[in-house]
């Protein structure tokens, strides 16, 4: 086993010690976005979720950034805004066709005054084919503020268990 000298362990617990402070201050604390965020952010998830229960799969999808990640209950990874579009244009007229959300609970935590994390159970009617009858979800919509609007860069959905 070779050995370590004196003076390289002290420069090695140094550096640890500098990279623990610095993800513990700029993880460990949260930063608060304002009141008007949290109620924008609010709102772009219920126009999105009300382009969800009409249908409409292009604003549905204009609640996304450009360059976001969407993952479904089935693990479909869909990149970008277009290929969200066209994904949830498939599922309004197949397994979604007539589907009803309604929104849950949401629970909003500011990482920084730009970035937002939106933890959102939703419950889901389904007519469509293949889909079952109703199902729950949980969603971790992480939420960008880009040229002062909020937009959504990533969601992740996990079914739940049925009540």
């Amino acid at each position: 086993m070779a050995r370590v000298s004196w003076g390289r362990r002290i420069v090695c617990g140094c550096v640890a010690a500098a990279v623990a402070c610095a993800i513990g201050t700029s993880v460990g604390r949260a930063e608060k976005g304002t009141a008007a965020d949290e109620a924008d952010i609010r709102k772009v998830m219920v126009q999105g979720a009300d382009a969800f229960n009409r249908g409409d799969a292009a604003s549905a999808a204009a609640v996304y950034a450009d360059d976001a990640d969407l993952v479904n209950v089935r693990g479909d990874h869909l990149q970008g805004k277009a290929a969200i579009e066209s994904g949830l244009a498939r599922a309004f007229s197949t397994r979604y066709k007539g589907a009803r959300m309604t929104r849950g609970e949401v629970d909003i935590r500011f990482l920084r005054p730009d970035v937002a994390l939106a933890y959102v159970t939703n419950e889901i009617a389904v007519t469509g084919e293949g889909a079952p009858a109703v199902h729950r979800e949980l969603g971790l919509r992480v939420f960008v503020k880009e040229g002062g609007a909020w937009r959504i860069a990533a969601l992740h959905n996990t079914p739940l268990p049925a009540k």
